[in-house]
């Protein structure tokens, strides 16, 4: 059938959907996908007398859908002749899983341009084509012998292959191999189904699963398998029909968030990391100050020039290295906000190395450790003084603090190029 007769069935069929409670009552009504409420009536003036009339005629007799449509995908096909037209109607079943407030889902469809366009086709496979042939998940049929019987055109936008050439393959032959031990987990079961020929209440439900697939081309794709074992009037298991959904774009952004998530644990790590070594940089050089307050608040008047000069001095150093805790987390802060400012000058570099170096030798526990070797060509640089301070005491004070105490540091300058 052209793709033209396909939308003009289409477009002309009438779809009547609605769903039954455990008590059989039905509600939640809607026509052509747009919602009629929880009561069906006459006087709807979105409904057509003959749907309303082919909603009665499967509703109202000894072989309603509760008593005649069983578990599993089923069907009956009613005739109704109203107003010297005749209106073929499908009804189609769906159960719908446990905690539910719907049992079961029915879709009632006139499917009377089908009929007089379907030639020797049979309206349910035509309708079965329709329906699958505008869906963008893939719907497949599969027989006992575990063989595709159906196949929806949507197949080869998922995985690259023509319906044709898939039914030339099995589904397996697409699953990526990791997956493969879940793959047959499920066909494990539904060989155990199998074996009991009549659908047990216990296996009333989906089995649903997620696993990669690897197209035509060698790309791998997820995809969202559900899969419902379907039965006959009489309960017997005739095969199993399922849906597969591609799920690769929701799958990129869970990883995306997963990666942010960890990123966002990282730094947390990092920032508590931080404090706990911020908060004892800040603990030594405050005990240092309160240390010479209270020796000058108990014993001014009792100590020598040289006590006080000493004890000025260590709270100059302790304010220093106070200042350069602070300047440290002023610029963490301004990186992670993006507000870092790089503002270069020229710079006399070995009378600011030597600034450093001196202001670390008045820190450190033994002196004179730092060695120098500053290539006399250097002179003035253009660079941000406020951050190559930042920079290059950093790197001293690491060097210092994870070598042994009687090893020295030496570092050297010089002109490049």
């Amino acid at each position: 059938m052209s793709k033209a007769r396909v939308d003009r069935i289409f477009t002309e069929t009438s779809v009547l959907t609605y769903c039954i409670d455990e008590v059989g009552q039905p509600f939640a009504f809607s026509y052509n996908g747009n919602p009629l409420g929880d009561e069906l009536t006459s006087e709807l003036p979105e409904l057509p007398e003959y749907m309303f009339q082919g909603y009665l005629s499967v509703n109202g007799s000894p072989d309603a859908p509760g008593n005649s449509l069983h578990e599993g995908y089923e069907e009956q096909i009613r005739t109704l002749c109203q107003k010297n037209h005749v209106h073929t109607f499908v009804l189609s079943r769906y159960p719908m899983p446990p905690g539910c407030k719907a049992k079961a889902m029915f879709i009632l469809r006139d499917i009377t341009p089908i009929k007089l366009l379907s030639g020797e086709k049979s309206s349910s496979e035509l309708l079965l084509g329709l329906v699958a042939g505008n869906m963008t998940d893939v719907f497949c049929v599969m027989d006992l012998e575990n063989k595709m019987i159906f196949l929806s055109p949507s197949v080869e936008k998922l995985t690259g292959y023509t319906v044709q050439e898939m039914f030339n393959m099995t589904f397996v032959d697409i699953v990526s191999p990791e997956f493969m031990p879940i793959v047959q987990k499920y066909l494990d079961i539904f060989e155990v189904f199998k074996s009991r020929r009549f659908l047990q209440e216990e296996d009333k439900h989906a089995l649903s699963f997620e696993l990669q697939i690897i197209t035509k081309n060698k790309e791998t794709r997820w995809a969202e398998v559900s899969a419902f074992p379907y039965t006959d009037i009489s309960n017997r298991i005739k095969g199993a029909y399922g849906v597969i959904r591609d799920i690769s774009e929701q799958k990129q952004k869970q990883e995306a968030m997963q990666t942010s998530l960890q990123y966002e644990i990282e730094l947390s790590q990092v920032k508590s990391k931080y404090i706990s070594s911020v908060s004892h940089e800040f603990r030594t050089p405050l005990s240092i100050i309160y240390s010479n307050l209270q020796l000058l608040e108990s014993h001014l008047y009792e100590l020598d020039a040289e006590t006080l000069a000493d004890s000025f001095e260590l709270s100059k150093m302790a304010v220093k290295s106070l200042l350069r805790v602070l300047d440290k987390v002023t610029i963490i802060d301004a990186t992670g906000k993006g507000k870092l400012d790089f503002k270069p000058t020229l710079v006399n570099l070995p009378e600011l190395i030597e600034k450093v170096v001196r202001d670390l030798n008045e820190l450190e526990i033994v002196p004179g450790r730092i060695i120098t070797n500053i290539d006399p060509g250097v002179k003035e640089v253009f660079i941000d003084e406020y951050l190559f301070v930042h920079i290059f005491s950093n790197l001293l004070h690491n060097a210092l603090n994870y070598s042994d105490k009687k090893q020295f540091v030496e570092f050297s300058v010089f002109q490049a190029g």
